[in-house]
């Protein structure tokens, strides 16, 4: 209806030319018809009238000349009387058209339903797309297609059978299991398979690799993965097999998958879920926007499958592909069953009429446009991950030195100065160390949740938290021996990070309330939690400031190296490190949270557990910022003393962003951060007059030049992933000319 008032616009605005594109796609044949007889008038009459179309046969019903595109180029130019569809199909693919529109018989379809529906519906009456008491059953070997224009239901349907839409009413079978309150994951694991309506929106992640796009749905299987850490030798070998089975153009299966073209990118999820070899498929619109070789590519596979005794639901708008494919087809009329018709016996033109309920809805609309007519008369990667960052430091430092010129400072001698302090000998390289470390162990668990696009703002409420808990470990525990209390006291503070940060989490999964406000919240909380416990029940009696008695000696973390005051605080600083590069790329846990960050919609379709995901990620960034703070408490200061974080969950933030979200760039952010802050000293004692405070300002204005610099690269990333997508269409059509010629011969 849309589409049809905007015709309406159009002529009554006086308009002498009208470009339509794809008019007659949310239209039943009858509608299409009437259109095209009502534009044929209209051009007449003196209308100049531009038609971007895929039908062949109603761009040659209806145009004078026709124009062919491929890839952005023009083709030719030529007269549509005496030209063929054939011809024009040759052009638009530089072949001859390969997709098979003959019907082929076929072994008979199982005797009992696979999957059956019983008056299912999806939220309330009237609602645009839902779909109302539709019962239909699903056999073995059978190919179900489900015809309607857009808006009638289709992918309501599908995501309904799925696991993806919830159902407001009635009930789904799998043979005699009642399914219909299982997730994707598990009706994944019982054999349905499920090509999303939208491949960019929900079919597949396109900031992950070609191999973890396949991988995903199974990555938990015991061939791929054990105890959660993915083995990439057996992944890479089955990838390698899909990538040449399926025919996916690609150069790698490390080639991340929004790079690839429409064509490709549809074979990858056609490939990850019928690789599974699913015992019901249930398909939304998978060939739409795709070119004719790989359509028939997806044909083929549907026919295979099929063949296999696959339960085929199979939803299009394309009438000809459905009595192509289909063994029956099921219309849907404003969300409700219209009819069930033997494909051997329908026609387009009976399907039509169901489609508009039984009559066609444009009438009165094409009375309307008559009426108005008759008016009208005669009228690179990696290098740039370290280029920006190395680049943005500079600009800062230099920025810093034109407003030290200002103030009359040398910025050489100021510079010198304050490197002297950072790295002038063995205890200042070490107390650099130090001031890195808390703030290098909260930017790891920020990285993590913005990978996963959760922005963890409240690290520094969790430092407080893990501090805190470390602390009362500390306090409560004075009798263990010396090995175990520093252990103890990590480990309480990482779980008590990882309960502040699962509460965001938790807020945002099953409350939809953004985590940045709740986050930054209970950075508040945390700290005033702490002043309590510093003035109240850990109070020391006649104290000058809040603060615990210090620890005893065996509590501490022990100095490492006498004369300087590296603390054994650096070997959880590195197995954080190498626990959180772990987690992210090398583990299920981490493929389905990057997956989470590329598309959180498609992660749903794909099975992952996203609320659950969501309140885990969380809870892992508030573990990291957690042993932030219990390192600090435990090994730095010796007690817990009021402020004891002078703002290290916010600076974790910068050192995060400036790192790139990368374990090897967070720790030179973090030291960059520690090397500023020791040398602010050193800074105020050799240009008198200004404040260490400046080190703040170079880091800020660090941050800000990463963030430029990052917007900048992305869209270079994107421009060049945009001519290696037209690269790797254009190999792929050679490769199918010289594939189709050797066919020839």
């Amino acid at each position: 209806m849309q589409q049809r008032a905007e015709l309406l616009k159009a002529l009554a605005r006086d308009a002498r030319v009208l470009i339509l594109d794809e008019p007659t796609s949310v239209l039943t044949p009858q509608e299409a018809q009437e259109l095209i007889g009502l534009l044929a008038q209209l051009a007449a009459d003196g209308m100049g009238i531009f038609l971007i179309s895929h039908k062949l046969e109603e761009v040659l019903r209806l145009v004078d000349r026709v124009t062919v595109l491929r890839r952005g180029r023009l083709v030719a130019t030529l007269d549509a009387a005496g030209t063929t569809q054939a011809q024009l199909a040759e052009m638009m693919v530089g072949t001859l058209s390969i997709i098979d529109t003959e019907r082929h018989e076929h072994a008979p379809r199982g005797e009992t339903p696979r999957l059956r529906a019983e008056a299912i519906s999806t939220r309330a009456e009237g609602m645009r797309g839902d779909v109302h008491d539709v019962s239909l059953e699903l056999y073995p070997g059978e190919v179900l297609g489900i015809a309607g224009v857009e808006g009638s239901g289709q992918v309501e349907l599908i995501e309904a059978l799925a696991g993806v839409r919830p159902l407001s009413g009635g009930s789904v079978h799998l043979d005699s299991e009642n399914i219909s309150r299982l997730s994707v994951r598990e009706r994944q694991r019982r054999g349905i398979a499920h090509i999303a309506a939208d491949r960019h929106a929900a079919g597949f992640v396109a900031t992950l690799s070609v191999a973890d796009n396949l991988i995903l749905p199974v990555a938990n299987e015991p061939e791929f993965s054990r105890g959660g850490v993915l083995r990439r030798a057996a992944i890479r070998q089955h990838v390698t097999q899909l990538i040449e089975q399926y025919d996916i153009r690609v150069a790698g299966p490390d080639v991340l998958a929004g790079t690839l073209s429409g064509g490709n990118q549809q074979r990858v999820v056609v490939a990850r879920e019928f690789s599974r070899n699913p015992s019901v498929i249930l398909s939304c619109f998978a060939t739409r926007g795709l070119d004719f070789a790989s359509i028939a590519a997806v044909h083929d596979r549907v026919r295979t499958m099929r063949a296999k005794g696959a339960a085929i639901a199979f939803a299009s708008v394309d009438l000809d592909e459905l009595l192509t494919l289909s063994d029956r087809i099921l219309v849907l009329y404003q969300g409700r069953v219209a009819g069930i018709l033997d494909a051997r016996e329908a026609t387009s033109e009976k399907l039509g009429l169901l489609m508009g309920g039984g009559g066609s809805m444009m009438a009165r609309i094409t009375d309307a446009l008559r009426t108005v007519s008759q008016s009208l008369g005669s009228r690179r990667r990696i290098a740039e991950g370290l280029l920006v960052p190395l680049i943005s430091v500079l600009l800062a430092l230099a920025t810093v030195a034109i407003i030290l010129l200002i103030v009359g400072a040398n910025p050489l001698t100021a510079y010198a100065s304050m490197i002297n302090a950072a790295f002038g000998s063995p205890y200042a390289v070490s107390a650099t160390i130090i001031k890195a470390m808390p703030r290098l162990l909260a930017a790891l668990g920020i990285a993590i949740a913005i990978r996963a696009n959760l922005w963890n703002i409240g690290a520094e409420g969790q430092i407080y938290i893990g501090g805190t808990a470390a602390a009362g470990m500390v306090l409560a525990l004075p009798a263990l021996p010396q090995p175990l209390v520093p252990i103890v006291a990590i480990v309480a503070g990482g779980l008590a990070g990882a309960a502040w940060g699962a509460i965001p989490g938790f807020l945002r999964a099953h409350r939809g309330i953004n985590e940045v406000i709740t986050s930054l919240m209970l950075v508040y909380v945390g700290i005033q939690i702490t002043q309590y416990l510093l003035e109240g029940p850990w109070a020391v009696p006649m104290s000058t400031f809040p603060a615990t008695a210090p620890f005893e000696a065996h509590a501490k973390l022990p100095v490492l190296i006498p004369g300087t005051v590296l603390n054994a605080g650096i070997f959880v600083v590195l197995v954080g490190v190498a626990l959180s590069w772990f987690l992210v790329d090398r583990t299920r846990f981490g493929l389905e949270l990057r997956s989470l960050g590329g598309n959180e919609i498609a992660s749903g379709f794909l099975g992952i557990k996203v609320k659950f995901m969501i309140i885990a990620t969380m809870a892992v960034s508030g573990a990291f910022a957690g042993v932030a703070g219990a390192v600090e408490t435990i090994g730095i200061r010796g007690r817990l003393i009021e402020g004891f974080s002078p703002g290290f969950g916010f600076e974790a933030i910068a050192i995060a962003l400036l790192g790139r979200l990368h374990p090897a760039g967070i720790v030179a952010a973090a030291l960059l951060f520690g090397a500023l802050d020791a040398g602010g000293a050193g800074l105020q004692t050799s240009a008198r007059g200004v404040s260490s405070a400046i080190v703040m300002v170079a880091a800020g204005l660090s941050v800000g030049y990463v963030l430029v610099g990052m917007g900048y690269m992305d869209k270079r990333a994107k421009r060049r992933a945009a001519r290696r997508a037209l690269v790797n269409a254009a190999a792929a059509a050679s490769a199918q000319q010289v594939s189709t010629g050797v066919d020839a011969r």
